[in-house]
């Protein structure tokens, strides 16, 4: 339904608006249809789904979650990165660290919602961010104005 959605109205709506933001839980097809050329959006990983397996993979670890989320608030994406593969190293395979690197890798070039980055990318103008019911209710107070 969403992906109807998202082919019939949203050519309107940026005419309009001018900046699209696809908000997605790493669904491939949300990614694919921000790529296309006519939508030229932005994707963003949910920071919500992003978070709880940041939590999952490392869930006695709360000063490291806490210090990993506060780079990723800060816009430090990599530093975050190269964080979570040291820990790796050290701590070696885990089934749950091993899925998240592989969730931030496969949505790297979006970036996660809510960081920083996302408004150093599109400035301040107002944006329509689209995503699941969910998603929506919860970005409607967040710090970028929305339509």
């Amino acid at each position: 339904m969403l992906q109807g959605f998202l082919i019939l109205h949203i050519p309107d709506v940026l005419a309009e608006k001018g900046v699209l933001v696809l908000i997605s839980d790493g669904a491939r097809w949300i990614s694919d249809i921000a790529g296309a050329d006519y939508l030229k959006a932005t994707y963003q990983l949910d920071w919500w789904h992003y978070e709880k397996k940041l939590r999952a993979a490392l869930p006695r670890e709360m000063k490291l979650q806490q210090e990993l989320v506060k780079l990723l608030w800060e816009g430090k994406r990599e530093e975050h990165r190269q964080l979570l593969k040291l820990k790796q190293l050290v701590d070696g395979p885990s089934e749950k660290l091993d899925d998240l690197l592989g969730y931030l890798e496969e949505n790297w070039d979006g970036g996660i919602y809510g960081s920083r980055g996302l408004r150093d990318r599109i400035g301040t103008r107002a944006v329509l961010v689209v995503g699941s019911g969910g998603v929506r209710e919860k970005y409607r107070s967040d710090s970028l104005p929305s339509v």
